[in-house]
């Protein structure tokens, strides 16, 4: 005859038990899963990219007619400074000849500001096309992993040589930013990519567009 202390046990090791099988069956469950299929990587060379697009031409146009516009606006107020001297130094000593030495000094005041303005807009232009560049590469990237069936592209570091001299820093730097040590030719897609955007950038006209928004996730 059980104790009324061994009857409250009962239905807790009832329980137990039916938890442990639940718990069993959905591991059977889990393990009757298809494993998910192996993926397809493939290896791009970024730099081999950037530097064969077609139109990175039309884009380095583009900065040399805006960096010919700054530098002809300062050799402009170059030539001012230069002329306000010239009359200056035609002055005689006086009261006319220090406001005319007090006005060249702001304009090389000005022109210094200029020129470090300038170098910015251009640092600026400059760093615009480079990242609109990569946004179509990583665009052109995705659409012909989606059509190619590719579930990764990497980009393909690993002919990175380390550097023949310099300090033990340097070449464990080069290390910790390598992140392959050896890739299959056959996955390099570097000629495809290249092919595709320089066939589309010549079909749109030759002529610099958007870059792409993010897809919709």
């Amino acid at each position: 005859m059980s104790t009324p202390l061994t009857r409250l046990f009962v239905p807790a090791l009832a329980l137990a038990a039916l938890v442990g099988a639940v718990a069993g069956s959905g591991v059977v469950a889990s393990g009757a899963r298809h494993a998910p299929p192996a993926p397809m990587l493939a290896t791009v060379d970024l730099e081999k990219v950037f530097n064969s697009l077609d139109e990175l031409a039309a884009r380095n146009d583009e900065l040399k007619a805006y960096r010919a516009t700054l530098q002809g606006e300062l050799e402009k107020l170059q030539q001012q400074a230069k002329d306000e001297d010239s009359k200056r130094m035609l002055l005689p000593d006086g009261p006319d000849k220090k406001a005319a030495a007090a006005k060249i000094i702001e304009m090389q005041l000005n022109l210094k500001v200029k020129t470090e303005l300038y170098n910015a807009l251009m640092d600026q232009r400059q760093s615009e096309m480079v990242r609109a560049l990569y946004d179509k590469i990583a665009d052109a990237a995705r659409r012909l992993s989606t059509a190619s069936k590719y579930t990764m592209v990497l980009v393909a570091d690993d002919k990175v040589a380390l550097p023949s001299t310099g300090s033990t820093n340097d070449v464990q730097r080069v290390i910790s930013m390598k992140r392959m040590l050896f890739a299959a030719p056959e996955a390099d897609i570097t000629t495809d990519l290249l092919t595709m955007m320089n066939n589309e950038y010549r079909a749109g006209g030759g002529k610099p567009s958007p870059a792409p928004t993010a897809p919709a996730k």
